[in-house]
């Protein structure tokens, strides 16, 4: 259910055939909150299961046991165990006080692998913050390498080698390199330990139909059981199945679809197309370094050509653990990019090896992982997208729903806000939860009301916060990186009157995102206001000694700068691209 989108069905079953088509959904006897006596579903049975990769089989709903609860329990539901999945669950018990609550996740453990989706996470200030609430942000700290502590090396195709230190404000709050990985297990380590019996996380397990029922109440039919929970948190990505329930929901109900569907917006980073390549956990450096690459360190592997459908650069992110795979992601604009038409092993490899002289390619990658990265067709980043109404409360207000992290809303990964603006969705959540006592009646309008601006806010900033750092266009980047270094000039000079650019700010917790957004806003009608004063005060003199080419193009000037470097992207274009 985590990666399947479901389609409209008639009343309100809403069910995924194997096919992944809806097909009408057929209502069935109540049922209380059920468990899987027959699947590896326990915590302790996932975390001993070997790291996996691989598509996911989809499995036979297997026989269940009535769970031992009463049908008044306050029991809760979460699909989609990643990171702000078991994020959400642990907030339910810890802070909402239901007691119990079933995760229904796809993948076969909490350490399984996938390689398409190995990214490496920044945890910064705002996903932080969770993670202290819970308790693990020592874990979060001892199983990943702080952005204060690590260099950054480049090594280059003639064998040259640079190596700088992350240079950062001592007064900064640190930021956290992790794997997805490794930041899924700290997260399920919490789990088994400090909510044993309370969240039952179902690995394996398919979402198949969610329902909403005349007595106001939710059935959630899965591959491991059925339930009936008071409340259903929608953490299942991108293509959220609940999301779309809602929307038809809403729609049976003469509400309109609208509101749950996602908004989309242009970005100049949207669009792009990725692909991730794993690597050993340590692999030779260039002759003239010597030694092996430092799993604790950064990388960034340059190509030899110039050419930009030839163009190659990787990057490694810092890791803690030291047997983990290292990966490397490849982002490009280019559709013609010669990587694209690389469908086997040995070709792959033979490009590699002529595009990164600098290191032993044949020496690093085995023909397993280079035909796996050829075969594989990656993926693209996703439009700056959100949608206005993401909670539902049922007639009786004993029932709701709601969305968190990428059901809610999704971006490109510009400004590393995925994971952290998800975790931030939760402890929002938490605080009307707090505030409204546990009625959900109340609880979910407050949550959707005060977080919906956020979120606008969120979605404007990724299409103009850092969108052009793959160089799409070397123009438009160029041009980019003067406004950037521009900004960060008349910051540091002018710091009661200009703003550093909203890279730094989404970092630190102390701001909204609607916070940051008026401050970007508020700097570009300054620097306007400041380009066309002087521009006029130029004007002015050149006029007065009687050169009146000059004047104008002083006057002009300002205007041209405006139009390059301050062109507002779209607020409201809605696509369906």
């Amino acid at each position: 259910c985590a990666r399947s989108m479901l389609g409209t069905m008639p009343k309100t079953s809403w069910v995924l055939s194997r096919g992944g088509h809806a097909r009408p959904g057929v209502s069935s006897p109540s049922s209380r909150p059920t468990t899987c006596p027959t699947r590896a579903c326990s915590a302790g049975r996932a975390r001993s299961a070997a790291p996996a990769t691989g598509p996911v089989p989809t499995r036979r709903r297997a026989s269940v046991s009535v769970s031992a609860l009463s049908p008044d329990s306050k029991t809760a539901v979460v699909v989609g165990g990643g990171p702000v999945g078991l994020a959400a669950a642990m907030m339910l018990c810890k802070d909402a006080r239901f007691e119990k609550v079933d995760v229904i996740e796809r993948t076969e453990s909490a350490d399984y692998f996938e390689p398409d989706k190995a990214f490496v996470f920044s945890i910064f200030e705002r996903g932080q913050k969770f993670m202290e609430h819970v308790g693990a942000l020592d874990s979060l700290r001892q199983s990943s390498v702080g952005s204060k502590s690590f260099a950054i090396s480049r090594l280059y195709p003639n064998g040259k080698v640079t190596r700088k230190q992350a240079a950062i404000n001592d007064d900064a709050v640190e930021n956290y390199w992790i794997p997805r990985r490794d930041f899924i297990k700290v997260m399920h380590d919490v789990v088994e330990s400090d909510y044993a019996g309370k969240i039952e996380v179902h690995f394996g397990a398919e979402c198949e139909s969610l329902e909403e029922l005349p007595g106001g109440g939710l059935r959630v039919r899965a591959s491991c059981g059925d339930f009936e929970p008071s409340f259903l948190v929608g953490a299942d990505g991108l293509r959220s199945c609940v999301r779309e329930a809602l929307a038809g929901w809403a729609e049976e109900a003469g509400e309109g679809r609208d509101g749950y569907e996602m908004r989309k917006y242009p970005s100049l980073s949207s669009g792009l197309r990725y692909k991730v390549l794993t690597f050993p956990p340590t692999f030779p450096l260039p002759p003239s370094e010597g030694g092996q690459a430092v799993h604790s360190e950064a990388y960034v592997v340059i190509g030899k050509s110039g050419r930009r459908k030839e163009r190659l650069r990787l990057g490694f992110l810092p890791i803690a653990d030291a047997d983990a795979p290292r990966t490397a992601n490849f982002v490009s604009a280019a559709e013609d990019h010669k990587i694209w038409s690389l469908k086997d092993a040995e070709s792959l490899l033979a490009y590699l090896e002529d595009s990164l002289p600098q290191i032993p390619v044949r020496k690093i990658l085995d023909e397993e992982e280079a035909g796996r990265f050829a075969r594989s067709e990656g993926g693209r980043f996703p439009m700056p997208q959100y949608v206005e109404r993401f909670v539902r409360v049922s007639g009786d207000g004993r029932s709701g729903v709601a969305l968190v992290g990428d059901a809610l809303h999704a971006f490109p990964p510009d400004l590393g806000q995925g994971v952290n603006s998800g975790l931030e969705d939760v402890m929002v959540l938490r605080d009307r939860m707090l505030e409204a006592g546990g009625d959900l009646a109340e609880a979910l309008p407050s949550f959707e009301r005060m977080r919906v601006r956020d979120v606008r806010s969120l979605i404007r900033l990724m299409q103009v916060g850092y969108p052009l750092q793959y160089k799409q266009s070397m123009l438009k980047h160029a041009v980019w990186q003067c406004k950037f270094l521009g900004q960060m000039v008349m910051a540091k000079v002018f710091s009661k009157i200009f703003h550093r650019p909203p890279i730094f700010d989404v970092q630190s917790a102390s701001l909204t995102y609607t916070d940051i957004l008026e401050k970007v806003e508020r700097n570009c009608r300054r620097y306007q206001a400041f380009g066309v004063a002087i521009g006029l005060a130029a004007g002015v003199a050149c006029a007065t000694r009687g050169a009146m080419p000059a004047a104008a193009a002083c006057i002009l000037a300002p205007f041209l700068a405006i139009a390059l470097l301050f062109k507002r992207a779209p607020r409201e274009l809605r696509t369906t691209a």
